[in-house]
């Protein structure tokens, strides 16, 4: 698993992504929570899965080796 903050939007609040890595049954996934002037919000949540980006390997290095782009 891979937890990073990092301004994704450049709103200089931090968002916050997790991204799980999958395996042979399961879908890698990843996850962004929102920063706001109040802190992470659960409201505009977004869930990104695995196959849904190209095979670049640049997304694993980009979230820091944690899988999501197999």
């Amino acid at each position: 698993m891979s937890v990073r903050l990092v301004d994704m939007d450049g709103d200089h609040r931090a968002d916050l992504t997790v991204a799980a890595p999958g395996d042979d049954k399961i879908r890698s996934s990843a996850w962004l929570l929102p920063g706001t002037d109040q802190g992470l919000s659960t409201g505009g949540v977004t869930r990104l899965y695995g196959d849904s980006f190209e095979r670049t390997g640049k997304l694993d290095l980009y979230m820091g080796g944690g899988g999501i782009a197999r």
